[in-house]
């Protein structure tokens, strides 16, 4: 019988080794996720699941495990990464439950050192198949996978080359149909709007209801995200003066993605919904900050509610009596099976206080006793402090310990998955009757509240600035994902500021790309858009004499911004610095500097003139301005001049008559 063996290369050799030794230092070195992580579990709790493609990412089943030995290196290269290059986990995710498909599929095995391009070409094809709506950046997450263990010979065949080839979604600022049906599936649907303010006017006492109506109203006062929502503290509120003396309500928001601190001013319209849903969410939730004050005092003594009779902590209890203590009123059957097979009482046992909360202790959040430690919110002093299964429809309040509501809460309530089935659980819209016109179930996202305010601020002429510093975003051009105008509001808003300038005042105009129909409405044909605005220019008439220096043109438009003024004065800066370098060549003597000095100079004088403009204090923010006609530089004037035809030397002959005769005799 012949002897056989596999060969094993020795790339393959040394990747396998580099890998174990990666998966062992990320597993005894690092401390991200806290130092005492059970690294070895498939189940990181408020970090992640390491779930197959196909599972849900919360599942608790083993069949969903991702295999061996993929699943060592996943975790090893999830925990370094959040520690080097903090991402969203969720699409670094959903990048190795593909990765580990993609390998399983290929070789029988998901093994990360026979990763090539081949199977990274097919974890984007099953990336594209299960997660449509941000396959990108899963792809995106991918290509960085790749780079890393090629980098670190974590793999036989080197793959950093690979790039990710699913394209960027269509910025949500483009027309057309599949652009509209993209803008309407981010904004609320006007009924559902409409609903739950009818529902905030006439809620119940269901302690749900009173929860996401309220939670709605505090959506609607502002672009907030619900999260800033959900960790607000109790006293949120900021009765003040603007610097015009007059009286603004605000509320103390800690806004994510590195903004922190922020006081957003409630529209004047919303502050007696916004102080209404604010007096029921603390009515709502005293207990739950009382149990949270006594717990960061008395971590080992149980929390005794109010309406408890139970007083003394020694004194043994019936089954039943043990359920009063913790909130539910039980009859005995139920008592016991809940005293016996939940809690881990042994039959003979004596039941105290002091027994029941040694066995409920470790079901405190691992996280108390705070809410939000950035923001300086504890379960004492949070708004949405309360406590375990409050907002549940069927389960009892378990009074004696702390629970904050997360965003899935609202989203469920707002939204629910139609995986759930009729009757699993029911939306607030349901319990209330409402459904749209045509009999479809009616549903809002928490984000989509986001989109609508923004859109709003768009809407109502707010500045780009303005718009972030409410949204609480560090970045004034993250604005135009959630700027959802139409292109007949934009149409409108041309029209509008053309006409308020009489046409032949300074303009300026500056918005997001448009439609025909925001086109058609100019006076001088399409518009275009430029780097510091747009262009009125028709390129179906000719094309653009002065390609790339519009601030030299007359049918360029733009508008006062304090970001358009950093960047003109930059602009400025450097065109000095050309003007004087091209007058030096110039003077030297240097072919053709003369006509690079021609256009310096006129582009230094254009830019002087607008940086003047925007320092001018009379001029408001977001005046609309034109610079005057000044006869720039271009091949059609060299050559009038090369022939000393000029219209100054033509008064009786325009200058398109001059042209037109020049090429007739060419």
């Amino acid at each position: 019988m012949s002897n056989l063996f596999h060969f094993v290369s020795q790339s393959e050799l040394d990747a396998r080794h580099n890998t174990i030794q990666f998966i062992d230092r990320c597993r005894n070195e690092l401390t991200v996720f806290g130092a005492d992580l059970d690294f070895d579990s498939w189940l990181w709790p408020k970090v992640a699941n390491f779930t197959k493609l196909g599972s849900g990412s919360r599942s608790f089943s083993v069949d969903d495990r991702m295999r061996e030995p993929f699943i060592s290196f996943a975790k090893a290269y999830f925990r370094y990464q959040q520690g080097h290059n903090p991402t969203g986990t969720r699409n670094e995710s959903k990048a190795l439950k593909v990765l580990e498909q993609a390998l399983f599929d290929a070789h029988g095995e998901p093994d990360i050192v026979r990763l090539d391009a081949s199977i990274l070409d097919q974890a984007a094809v099953l990336a594209r198949g299960h997660f449509s709506a941000s396959a990108y950046q899963c792809g995106r997450e991918l290509q960085r996978l790749a780079e890393f263990v090629s980098h670190n010979n974590l793999v036989s065949q080197p793959c950093g080359r690979w790039r990710n080839p699913i394209s960027r979604p269509q910025d949500s600022n483009r027309t057309g149909k599949k652009a509209r049906e993209a803008r309407d599936r981010k904004l609320p649907a006007q009924d559902a709007v409409l609903a739950m303010a009818d529902i905030f006017s006439s809620v119940g006492d269901n302690p749900r209801d009173i929860f996401t109506s309220s939670v709605f109203a505090l959506l609607m006062s502002g672009s907030v995200r619900i999260s800033e929502v959900l960790s607000l503290p109790l006293h949120c509120e900021d009765d003040s003066f603007d610097k015009h003396g007059d009286p603004v309500y605000r509320l103390k928001y800690y806004s994510g993605k590195g903004y922190g601190a922020n006081l957003k001013p409630v529209p004047t319209v919303m502050v007696p919904i916004v102080k209404e849903a604010l007096a029921r969410l603390r009515a709502l939730t005293a207990e739950g900050r009382s149990l949270g004050e006594w717990l960061d005092a008395n971590p080992d003594l149980m929390f005794i509610h109010p309406d408890s009779d139970h007083l003394e902590r020694s004194k043994a209890l019936t089954e039943v009596e043990a359920c009063e203590a913790l909130g539910l009123y039980l009859p005995m059957h139920e008592a016991k099976q809940r005293i016996y097979y939940l809690y881990g009482f042994g039959r003979g046992d004596v039941i105290t206080l002091e027994s029941l909360w040694a066995k409920l202790k470790d079901r405190v959040p691992p996280n108390f006793p705070w809410v939000n430690k950035k923001a300086g919110v504890k379960y004492g002093n949070a708004l949405f402090a309360m406590q375990l299964n409050t907002l549940h429809a069927q389960r009892g309040t378990l009074r004696v310990l702390p629970w904050v509501p997360d965003v899935n809460i609202v989203n469920s309530d707002l939204s629910p998955r139609e995986s759930a089935g009729e009757g699993v659980h029911t939306s607030i819209f349901a319990r209330y009757g409402f459904r749209h016109a045509d009999g479809a179930a009616m549903k809002i996202t928490t984000h989509q509240m986001r989109h609508m305010i923004d859109t709003m601020g768009h809407r109502g002429g707010l500045s780009e600035e303005d718009i972030a510093r409410f949204a609480g975003r560090a970045d004034p051009k993250q604005n135009r994902v959630y700027n959802h105008l139409t292109p007949t509001e934009l149409a409108t808003k041309y029209e509008s500021a053309l006409i308020v300038a009489g046409y032949d005042l300074s303009v300026l105009i500056h918005c997001e790309p448009v439609s025909r129909d925001a086109y058609d409405l100019a006076p001088k044909g399409p518009i275009h858009k430029s780097k510091h605005g747009f262009c009125l220019h028709d390129f179906a008439a000719a094309p653009c004499g002065l390609f790339r220096d519009c601030l030299n043109c007359n049918e360029h438009l733009c508008e006062k911004r304090s970001e358009s003024k950093e960047e003109l004065e930059t602009e400025l800066a450097d065109t000095e610095k050309q003007l004087l370098a091209s007058e030096v060549a110039m003077k030297e003597g240097h072919y053709g500097a003369d006509r690079w000095y021609e256009h310096h100079k006129l582009s230094a004088a254009r830019l002087r003139e607008l940086v003047g403009i925007f320092n001018d204090d009379s001029v408001p923010d977001g005046s609309l301005i034109r610079l005057q006609q000044i006869n720039s530089p271009s091949h059609t004037t060299r050559a009038l001049n090369a022939r000393g035809e000029m219209l100054q030397n033509n008064l009786g002959e325009d200058r398109d008559d001059q042209i037109l005769r020049l090429m007739e005799q060419m």
